[in-house]
């Protein structure tokens, strides 16, 4: 598990394989100085119990603790996936533990 950490007021745990593709992207929307809502969903038995929401752009504080060495191949397709999530009104919505 690893840990996206937004300013210094929040923290969610992800999976190592999600926080990888979702460091990607995040990093390559703020290269491109591109302000994005992101939003994780806390699931239980397959259904939301709680969701938090946060507004990412260049000028905010955000990092990505990864637990393992990381994977050595990122999927395209679920890049390009987050990436065209990311362009949508409601933003990047991901799962989190």
């Amino acid at each position: 598990m690893g840990t996206l950490i937004y300013t210094d007021t929040l923290q969610v745990q992800l999976d190592d394989r999600t926080l990888e593709h979702l460091r990607f992207v995040v990093f390559e929307k703020l290269r491109n100085k591109e302000s994005f809502p992101l939003t994780w969903v806390r699931r239980d038995a397959g259904r939301a119990t709680a969701s938090t929401s946060v507004w990412v752009c260049p000028e905010t504080p955000i990092g990505f603790q990864i637990s393992g060495e990381g994977s050595s191949e990122l999927s395209r397709a679920q890049i390009e996936a987050l990436m065209r999530m990311s362009y949508t009104p409601r933003g990047l919505v991901i799962a989190a533990s």
